[in-house]
């Protein structure tokens, strides 16, 4: 499915916001948080796939944990804007963790 998202055919798995998630997630746990906001990137402008707060959570999470915080502010700040998106427990949590 990886690759098939990736390279292939990432239209047929479009609608799945979870299966996205995770695999950000695995690029992000990884330490490769660009190759998470490409996906991240793919996902919501390719693709028009809305992403929801566990998005952004482990988006911000993942810059803030890989030492730029910069960038995990940018997204608190100016890519999400959707005030419960903003302030979700787990999307603030993760940007107080990276904070910390």
């Amino acid at each position: 499915i990886f690759a098939d998202i990736e390279q292939q055919d990432p239209e047929k798995y479009a609608s799945d916001i979870e299966l996205w998630n995770a695999m950000m997630n695995v690029y992000a746990k990884n330490g490769n948080s660009h190759k998470a906001q490409q996906m991240f990137e793919d996902m919501s402008t390719r693709l028009g796939l809305k992403p929801n707060s566990k998005t952004y959570a482990m988006l911000i999470h993942s810059f803030s944990h890989s030492g730029n915080m910069e960038q995990a502010k940018h997204i608190w700040e100016n890519v999400i804007d959707d005030d419960d998106v903003k302030y979700d427990l787990y999307v603030v949590t993760s940007l107080i963790d990276g904070m910390s």
